[in-house]
C-alpha cells in the first residue's frame, strides 16, 4: 500500500494508451484452461486478486500488504505509485497470497474481466497515489466494482482485505505462510523478550 522501490526480477513497464488497448479480451476460459495458466513460479495467477507483505509495515501489522488484480491470463496488474500501473512486476516482490475469483463469476463478468482492468488501469494513471485514500487496494475494488463482482452493491477495500486476509490461499503451501508470518512471529518474539526483560528489573 506504500510507494515501492521496484525490484528488478522483470524490466518495470508504465501503461501506455496502446498497451492498455492491447491487453487481450478473454474468450471462452474454463476452469481447465484457467488451471493450465496458473503458474506461481511465473506470476501467473488468472482471475485471481493477489497480495505480498510490505516490509517493516506487514511485518508489525499482518493485515496491511500490497495487493493487485490479475488478467485471465494471469498477468498481474497493481497501483504501484503515483500515476503508475505496474505491469507483470508486482510492486514489493513475488505474490505470498491469493484469492481466485472464477467460480464466483457468471460468465457475462468472465467476458469483461480484462475490459475492467483495462479501463481500470487507464482510470488511474491519472490518479496521484496516497497510502491511507488512494492505494492499490482502491485500485482492485474499483475494477472489481466496476465488474459488478457483488452484483448489488459495491465492495470496499475494508472487505477485500478481509477476505484476501481469511479465505486467501498461500503461495506454494507453507512457503507462501512463512513468507507471510515469519517477520512479524520474529518481531512480535523480540518486542516480548524486551518486554519480559524489563519487567524484571523493575
Amino acid at each position: 500500500m506504500a510507494t515501492p522501490h521496484h525490484h528488478s526480477s522483470s524490466p518495470v513497464m508504465t501503461l501506455s494508451e496502446e498497451e492498455i488497448a492491447d491487453i487481450p479480451e478473454p474468450t471462452t476460459t474454463t476452469s481447465h484452461t484457467t488451471q493450465s495458466l496458473f503458474n506461481p513460479s511465473l506470476d501467473r495467477y488468472p482471475y485471481c486478486i493477489v497480495w505480498t507483505p510490505i516490509p517493516l509495515i506487514t511485518w508489525l501489522l499482518p493485515f496491511i500488504g500490497h495487493m493487485g488484480i490479475a488478467t485471465s491470463q494471469g498477468v498481474i496488474h497493481d497501483f504501484a505509485g503515483p500515476y503508475y500501473i505496474s505491469v507483470d512486476d508486482f510492486a514489493f516482490g513475488k505474490p505470498t497470497r491469493y484469492l481466485a475469483l472464477e467460480s464466483n463469476l457468471n460468465s457475462e463478468q468472465l467476458s469483461r474481466f480484462d475490459s475492467v482492468i483495462k479501463n481500470g488501469a487507464k482510470c488511474y494513471r491519472s490518479k496521484m497515489y496516497n497510502f491511507f485514500c488512494q492505494n492499490c487496494h482502491h485500485y482492485t475494488v474499483h475494477c472489481l466494482n466496476d465488474l459488478k463482482f457483488r452484483r448489488n452493491r459495491n465492495i470496499g477495500i475494508v472487505e477485500i482485505a478481509f477476505l484476501m486476509f481469511i479465505y486467501g490461499k498461500y503461495v506454494n503451501g507453507p512457503v507462501g505462510f512463512l513468507k507471510t508470518w515469519l517477520p512479524f512471529f520474529i518481531v512480535f518474539g523480540l518486542i516480548l523478550f524486551i518486554f519480559l526483560k524489563l519487567t524484571r528489573l523493575f
